[in-house]
């Protein structure tokens, strides 16, 4: 949300009782993924909250702690996570193979940046 803790914990709130909601609608195993985006959606709103309320120098490990668990949702999560929950519930092979190379995307972005030491590694 980036507007407010008192936003991003309203809409972790609201978000819960949704993806609860969502996730007891679900009639068949590969709708599972896709019910979920609501309620890892709140726990990404709820962990920006924790951001915002721990801006004191006091608090700075669990700041640093909530803000990598945030990152990890917006820069690693999403981009695989919601083409995949998608291809799940894809029937059409045409349809899942494109689905397919927007996973491929997703992960590709979703890698770190290329720096010298993990270069090496590859």
């Amino acid at each position: 949300m980036c507007f407010s803790a008192n936003a991003s914990l309203a809409a972790g709130t609201f978000l819960t009782g949704t993806g609860v909601m969502a996730l007891r609608m679900v009639r068949h195993r590969s709708e599972f993924a896709y019910a979920s985006i609501p309620l890892l959606f709140a726990i990404q709103q709820l962990t920006e909250a924790v951001v915002w309320f721990t801006f004191d120098s006091a608090l700075e490990r669990i700041n640093t702690g909530a803000a990598m668990l945030y990152s990890l949702f917006s820069h690693v999560l999403w981009p695989i996570y919601v083409p995949v929950a998608a291809w799940l519930l894809e029937r059409t092979a045409t349809r899942r193979k494109a689905l397919g190379a927007v996973v491929a995307v997703g992960s590709g972005a979703s890698l770190p940046p290329c720096s010298a030491s993990w270069c090496a590694c590859i």
